[in-house]
């Protein structure tokens, strides 16, 4: 909701066509190893690293297939 809010989207909590368009057009930002943990994100992407981590959270909580976290990660460029 809050990623809803920040984009100017219905805040319903749940991910719609609208929400879906503005999660498509994040990239994840560089940020120092140091700051991400064990995380390395890619330099080419507007979302911070506490952002990926966020869906990726997002995933490990519903349940998501490993395959499924590992195709995402590899999207966001989280290692």
């Amino acid at each position: 909701m809050k990623f809803q809010k920040a984009n100017g989207i219905a805040q319903v909590g749940t991910v719609g066509p609208a929400t879906r368009a503005a999660l498509n057009k994040g990239t994840i930002a560089t940020a120092p190893e140091s700051a991400l943990g064990a995380a390395v994100v890619s330099s080419t992407s507007t979302l911070t690293a506490s952002q990926a981590q966020s869906i990726i959270g997002l995933l490990l909580a519903f349940g998501a297939d490993q395959s499924v976290i590992n195709n995402v990660k590899s999207s966001l460029g989280v290692k």
